[in-house]
C-alpha cells in the first residue's frame, strides 16, 4: 500500500494508518511528496509503486488525491485507487478548477505566498498556509499542541501545481474508494466527490464512503482487492458485505457482530425481511475480524496465510459449488478461483446453483445442493491402494 499525503504537510501524517497497517501484516511505503507540479508529483510517485513487486493500491490525502489520479495511469502495478478527503480529477481538470464550482472554505483566506528557485534559476511562486490558522482551518480536530507542531512542520506546494491538469484520470479505469470528510474546513465535502457516477456504501458522523459506480463490471471482478493472494477478483457485492468490518481497523483485533440489515444483504437476500430475521435471530454471532483483513489485504502482504500453492497436483479432487445470488461469494469469484485451481492437474469442478443466497445450505432447498456434493464426492473418492 502506497501512501501520498497532500499539501501544507508531509509523510508523518499517515503515522497512525501506517502503525495499523504494519500491525495487520500489511506492506506500506509512504514517501515524501516532492509538492512541485503535477505531472512531476505524479511521476514520482509512479515511480516508487514500479519499484514495489506486486500490486499496489494507491491511496491519497488531499491534493494527494490528484497525484494518485495521475500517478494510477503510470504504474502498470496499480491495483486500485484510494481518496481520503482528496481530489479525484477527471481529465483536463485541475484542483483548482474542482474547487472553483463549490463554496469557498477557509483555505483561501488562510494561505500565504512565498517564493523558490527553480533549477533555472527563476523564482517561482509556493504557497503556505498561515501558522495561526492551521490549527482550525486544516487540524481542527486535533489537540491545539498537535496542530500546531503540524503547522510548523507543513510542506509549502508550487502554485502552479494547484494549475496543472490531469492529463489522465485512472479512476475510470481502476477500482475505486473514497473517504469524504464531511466537516473538512480545506476541501469542500462536494469536491471530494466532484462526479455523480460513484454511490454512497456506508455513512457516520463527519465521515462518507462512496466507490466508484463506473466501472465495467468485468474491470471490477480483474481489478478487486484479493480475499485470498494471488486472486484479483472481488465483485462489488463483496466488498460491501465486508464493509462493517473492514472499515475500521481496529476491527482487525475483535470480533464483529452484523445488524440484521447487514446480515439479511450478505447471507439471506433471497429470503423475506421477516425470514432473514429469523435466521439472523436464531444464528447470528460475532465474527473475527482478522480474518477479513488478512484476506482482503493478502496480495499485499507476502507472507500471507490466505497464500494458496495453485499448482499443486497432489491434492485431494476439489469441487466449487456456487450460489446464483451469493453476495459473499459470488458465481464470478467462485470461477476466477476454479480457473487459478485448474493450474494443477488434480480435479477441479464447479456447480452452480442458480437463485441460491450464501445461506444456501439452510434455505429451501437445501438438500439438492446436498445430494449432488455428495454424490461428486463419492464418485471422485480416491480409493486406497490395495494390498
Amino acid at each position: 500500500m502506497l501512501l501520498v499525503h497532500g499539501a501544507f504537510a508531509d509523510a508523518s501524517n499517515w503515522s497512525g494508518v501506517i502503525r495499523e497497517l504494519l500491525a495487520a501484516g500489511i506492506d506500506v511505503v509512504a514517501p515524501a511528496n516532492p509538492l512541485r507540479g503535477l505531472v512531476s508529483d505524479a511521476r514520482y510517485i509512479a515511480n516508487v509503486a514500479d519499484e514495489i513487486d506486486g500490486p499496489v493500491l494507491l491511496v491519497g490525502h488531499s491534493y494527494g488525491g490528484a497525484v494518485i489520479t495521475v500517478a494510477g495511469s503510470l504504474a502498470a502495478n496499480t491495483l486500485g485507487l484510494a481518496y481520503v478527503a482528496g481530489f479525484a480529477l477527471d481529465e483536463g481538470e485541475s484542483t483548482l478548477d474542482v474547487s472553483g464550482r463549490f463554496p469557498d472554505t477557509l483555505l483561501i483566506a488562510a494561505l500565504r505566498p512565498a517564493s523558490f528557485p527553480e533549477a533555472e534559476g527563476d523564482l517561482a511562486a509556493e504557497l503556505y498556509i498561515d501558522r495561526d490558522a492551521f490549527p482550525r482551518a486544516f487540524a481542527a480536530d486535533l489537540p491545539l499542541p498537535t496542530a500546531a507542531a503540524a503547522a510548523t512542520a507543513q510542506r509549502p506546494i508550487a502554485a502552479a501545481a494547484l494549475e496543472e491538469k490531469a492529463p489522465s484520470a485512472a479512476w475510470r479505469s481502476l477500482a475505486s474508494w473514497y473517504v469524504v470528510a464531511t466537516a473538512d474546513r480545506i476541501i469542500h465535502p462536494d469536491a471530494q466527490v466532484a462526479h455523480n457516477d460513484r454511490r454512497l456504501v456506508e455513512s457516520a458522523d463527519d465521515v462518507r464512503v462512496v466507490v466508484n459506480d463506473l466501472l465495467d463490471p468485468e474491470m471490477l471482478d480483474r481489478r478487486r482487492i484479493a480475499a485470498q493472494r494471488g486472486l484479483l477478483a472481488l465483485p462489488a457485492s463483496t466488498l460491501k458485505t465486508g464493509f462493517p468490518v473492514l472499515k475500521n481497523p481496529a476491527n482487525n483485533h475483535r470480533a464483529v457482530p452484523l445488524t440484521p440489515e447487514e446480515f439479511h444483504y450478505a447471507f439471506t437476500n433471497t429470503l423475506s425481511d421477516e425470514e432473514s430475521l429469523a435466521v439472523y435471530e436464531r444464528y447470528a454471532v460475532p465474527g473475527p475480524g482478522r480474518v477479513l483483513f488478512q484476506g482482503a489485504f493478502a496480495n499485499f502482504n507476502p507472507h500471507s496465510p490466505a497464500a494458496v500453492d495453485f499448482k499443486n497436483s497432489s491434492r485431494a479432487p476439489l469441487l466449487f459449488i456456487a450460489a446464483g445470488d451469493d453476495h459473499v461469494a459470488p458465481a464470478a469469484l467462485n470461477e476466477a478461483n476454479l480457473k487459478h485451481y485448474r493450474k494443477s492437474d488434480a480435479i477441479t469442478e464447479l456447480k452452480e446453483f442458480p437463485g441460491r443466497s450464501h445461506y444456501t445450505l439452510g434455505q429451501e432447498g437445501w438438500e439438492e445442493v446436498a445430494d449432488y456434493a455428495l454424490d461428486w464426492a463419492l464418485s471422485h473418492a480416491v480409493q486406497p491402494a490395495s494390498v
